[in-house]
C-alpha cells in the first residue's frame, strides 16, 4: 500500500502480495491510516481506503518491505513494525527513497531470530500473559528509554491489532548511543470468539525461531533519535482468509475457467481461397 510518501508491501518468496481496498467498515481492529502532511506534519489526513491480503497456506514465511521517499541522510526516518501489536523493540533506518525489508524479530537479548509466518500454530506455545503484570508499550518517543505502565491500555491505543500488521514512521535525527531493552517475549497473540466472529481473525501470525550461527549478543546500538512524540505516518495492511474477505465483497468472486470459455465469442476462419469461376450460363443467367 502507498499514502503520501510512504509505502508497505507484505512479501512472500520475494513477491509482494495481492492487496485489496475496500472503504472502512466495521469489521476493522485499527483505526484508519494515516499521514501528517509536509511541511509542518500538523494536519493529519485520514486514508478513506482500508487494505488486505488473503492469508496464503498455514506456514507460509512472509517478510515486510517499506519506504519512504521523503527520507534523506539529514533528514531520516524511523519506522516501527508491529505484528498483532508485537514488536521486537528495533526501528528500520530510512535514510533514502529506497526500500528496506524486515525478515525477522529478535528477542530481548538479541540472541534469537523468529522469522514471520501466517499459521494457526504459535511459537513458541505459551499460556496466556497475565492481564494484571505490568506491560511496556512503545507509545513513548521512540529511541529512547522503554518504562513500564501498570494499567492495561484500551483497545485501540496500543500500536497495532491483531490480523494486521502496522508499520508506523517518525522523523528522526542522528544519534548513536546505547539503549536500555526491556525484558520481553515474542509470542503469538490470543485469538478470542469474538475476535472469529465479529472482526474475521480466524488465523494468527506465527514465530519461527531459528538458530544463529553464533550465539553472541547482539549489541543493542540506536543510531536515531524520534524528533516527535507521536508518528507522523500509519499504515495497516489487515490480513484475513479469502474465504472472509469473498463474504465480505472485498474480494469478487473471480468466474471458472468454464464459464469464461462458455462467454467467449465462436471461434470461425477465412477462407483465402478463390471462389471457383463461374460457367458461361450461370454469367447468362
Amino acid at each position: 500500500m502507498l499514502l503520501s510518501d510512504f509505502s508497505v508491501e507484505i512479501l512472500v518468496d520475494g513477491e509482494p502480495l495481492t492487496e485489496y481496498s475496500a472503504e472502512n467498515s466495521s469489521v476493522l481492529t485499527t483505526g484508519n491510516s494515516f499521514y501528517y502532511k509536509k511541511p509542518e506534519y500538523r494536519v493529519l489526513e485520514k486514508s478513506t481506503q482500508n487494505y488486505y491480503v488473503a492469508i496464503p497456506s498455514p506456514g507460509t514465511q512472509f517478510t515486510v518491505r517499506l519506504s519512504a521517499a521523503c527520507a534523506t541522510q539529514e533528514e531520516p526516518i524511523m519506522a516501527f513494525l508491529y505484528v498483532d501489536r508485537i514488536n521486537d523493540f528495533t526501528h528500520i533506518a530510512l535514510t533514502d527513497k529506497g526500500s528496506k525489508i524486515k525478515q525477522y524479530f529478535w528477542n530481548d537479548e538479541r540472541d534469537v531470530k523468529y522469522a514471520l509466518q501466517f499459521g494457526k500454530y504459535r511459537y513458541p506455545l505459551e499460556p496466556p500473559p497475565d492481564p494484571n503484570l505490568p506491560i511496556y508499550t512503545p507509545t513513548h518517543i521512540p529511541g529512547k528509554k522503554m518504562r513500564a505502565t501498570s494499567r492495561v491500555l484500551p483497545h485501540n491505543n496500543v500500536q497495532g491489532a491483531l490480523g494486521t500488521i502496522s508499520v508506523y514512521f517518525y522523523r528522526a535525527r542522528q544519534v548513536s548511543r546505547m539503549v536500555d531493552i526491556p525484558p520481553f517475549r515474542i509470542k503469538s497473540s490470543n485469538i478470542t470468539e469474538a475476535h472469529r466472529t465479529k472482526e474475521g481473525i480466524s488465523e494468527q501470525i506465527g514465530f519461527k525461531p531459528f538458530d544463529l550461527e553464533t550465539r553472541e549478543m547482539v549489541p543493542i546500538l540506536c543510531q536515531l533519535e524520534a524528533i516527535d512524540d507521536h508518528a507522523i505516518v500509519a499504515l495497516h495492511i489487515h490480513y484475513r482468509s479469502r474465504e472472509w474477505l469473498m463474504e465480505h465483497n472485498i474480494i469478487q468472486m473471480q468466474p471458472i475457467p468454464e464459464i469464461l470459455s462458455a462467454m467467449a465469442p465462436p471461434s470461425f476462419r477465412i477462407s483465402l481461397k478463390r471462389p471457383a469461376p463461374k460457367s458461361d450460363e450461370a454469367l447468362q443467367d
